[in-house]
């Protein structure tokens, strides 16, 4: 009898210790299961793969010797010689986009100087397009196919092509610690 009661005992203890999944604890499953599949689909719905986007195409470039790559967001701060900085973002899902910001701390022009600020952003997307924007980039600027608008504080280069969903050159005046610095960006998206 003794043996029973024993038995009786460590099978409610081996039964109390298993763990029945709840309906909450089901229900949360469920919720991770769509979330997983979800992300998923977005991987496989977008035309671009960040996955494969890494730091290989800054190691080309002698300038940027000086920089910290973040895989997770797939951006670069890069540090310069005259320690000004950029920071590079490749990537994208439905549109693959190249983005290239450069603050210019101590600048030599002032940003009414369109041909300086062209060759500036020339020089930029140089090192951080791949060659086939390269040559479009030469070909809209020497056909002249680019859209300028001027303000007092920021003037706007639009490139135009249809190929491209935007892509366009930014250089605004910042002032910063009561200096006036020049802040130029260069965006590129791709359809």
């Amino acid at each position: 009898m003794k043996l029973f009661w024993l038995l009786i005992s460590v099978c409610s203890l081996l039964i109390s210790c298993t763990k029945t999944k709840s309906s909450t604890d089901r229900a949360t499953d469920s919720v991770a299961v769509a979330q997983a599949n979800s992300s998923e689909t977005e991987i496989r719905d977008c035309l671009f793969d960040t996955t494969i986007q890494t730091e290989d195409f800054l190691k080309k470039v002698p300038e940027f010797k000086n920089y910290i790559w973040d895989d997770a967001s797939k951006t670069a701060l890069i540090t310069l010689a005259n320690k000004e900085t950029i920071v590079v973002e490749r990537g994208g899902c439905t549109h693959f986009k190249i983005i290239g910001q450069w603050m210019q701390r101590t600048p030599k022009k002032g940003i009414e100087d369109i041909s300086y600020w062209l060759q500036q952003c020339k020089w930029l997307s140089e090192k951080i397009m791949p060659i086939a924007e390269v040559e479009k980039l030469h070909e809209l600027l020497d056909s002249k196919r680019y859209k300028i608008e001027q303000g007092e504080k920021r003037t706007l280069i639009t490139l135009l092509d249809k190929e491209y969903k935007e892509w366009y050159f930014s250089v605004a005046t910042v002032m910063n610690e009561g200096q006036t610095q020049v802040f130029l960006e260069v965006i590129c998206h791709v359809n």
